[in-house]
């Protein structure tokens, strides 16, 4: 099955600004595929890849394997916006 995620900000998914952040996006896919109750393979899209690696830093427990498709890699540890201007 494939379930899909908008982030907070985007689309319908309308929020503050000032409250979005690498953290908040992380713990929007931690509760999605905390809520499907198994684990998953997920795909981070361009700057997903920072996203789902934030994600799986939090709760690698529920993730079964990581896609980066044509995604930022963050380096070990570094995975901020900042990052992607290197």
């Amino acid at each position: 099955r494939v379930h899909t995620l908008t982030l907070p900000g985007h689309g319908t998914n309308v929020r503050n600004p000032y409250l979005i952040s690498m953290s908040s996006y992380a713990q929007s896919v931690c509760q999605k595929v905390g809520s499907l109750g198994s684990r998953c393979i997920v795909l981070g899209h361009s700057m997903g890849g920072f996203v789902i690696s934030a994600a799986a830093e939090l709760r690698p427990e529920i993730f079964d394997s990581l896609i980066y498709l044509t995604a930022y890699v963050p380096e070990l540890r570094k995975s901020s916006l900042m990052n992607m201007q290197e």
